[in-house]
């Protein structure tokens, strides 16, 4: 994708209110924008007969919409909704087009319930934690219920659950989150997240006496006061987890689990 486009269709008077990240839109461009990009938002909160009434009052696109309305009536794939979209302003070029198809066919070929925690990671990027921790809770649920999922999904939703929380400031669920992601995944990746929760959000003796109990190794212990420390002379409040030591601890997270 091209990193800016100009608007060149009309702009509604009255928005569409996208109600994943509580944002208006207010022409097709920023439409198509939000779709390329958000693949895991695309849900029942946006394709909609809200939708529909929106491109035909709004926007005057009676035609587009009266083919949407046809295709969620007949209960089409995710590709056939949002191609037409894209078509009605030439929104993507050939490649862009072929990339997005791609990306289509790659995620509704993942199982329900990964597609359900990407969807809690894109909210996550939006600053979104409580609508995250509601699609992380659901898929959660779902997954213990499943015999056929694995720990390490399990693993991975209760540490970014841990991440949400921490941002949110609540402190004791988010330790438990991260607690609970270590139990089923005995890592070391885990065991870092763990502990950095603890350090960071109890005491360094707590932190001390945990990693003793975990049979942390010197290199781990050494690697997390490394970090903590350099939070602390960058001007994190004591006790405070930062979104730049969250987010680093998310994709380190994400980088060495695959999930």
């Amino acid at each position: 994708m091209i990193g800016y486009r100009l608007c060149q269709t009309k702009k509604a008077k009255n928005p569409y209110f996208i109600e994943n990240i509580s944002t208006n839109i207010y022409t097709m461009e920023e439409l198509c924008f939000y779709m390329s990009q958000n693949l895991y938002l695309l849900d029942e909160t946006i394709l909609n007969g809200g939708l529909i009434l929106w491109l035909k009052e709004e926007l005057g696109l009676t035609a587009l919409a009266r083919r949407l309305e046809k295709l969620l009536e007949d209960k089409a794939s995710m590709a056939e909704l949002i191609l037409p979209v894209m078509k009605e302003i030439q929104y993507l070029n050939q490649a862009e087009q072929k990339a997005l198809q791609q990306n289509l066919k790659q995620m509704e070929e993942q199982p329900a319930l990964m597609r359900r925690k990407k969807k809690g990671d894109y909210l996550v990027g939006y600053r979104k934690y409580g609508n995250a921790l509601r699609v992380y809770g659901d898929a959660l649920k779902d997954a213990r219920e499943d015999p056929q999922a694995e720990p390490a999904f399990c693993g991975s939703v209760l540490h970014n659950m841990g991440c949400a929380y921490a941002r949110l400031f609540q402190m004791e669920e988010a330790l438990s989150c991260f607690k609970q992601a270590n139990e089923l995944l005995h890592s070391r990746t885990s065991l870092k997240s763990y502990l950095s929760a603890i350090y960071l959000l109890k005491s360094r003796e707590e932190f001390q006496e945990k990693a003793g109990q975990e049979k942390a190794d010197d290199t781990l212990i050494c690697e997390i006061e490394g970090e903590v420390l350099r939070e602390e002379k960058d001007g994190a409040a004591d006790g405070e987890v930062t979104d730049e030591m969250l987010t680093s601890m998310t994709e380190e997270y994400h980088k060495n689990t695959g999930w």
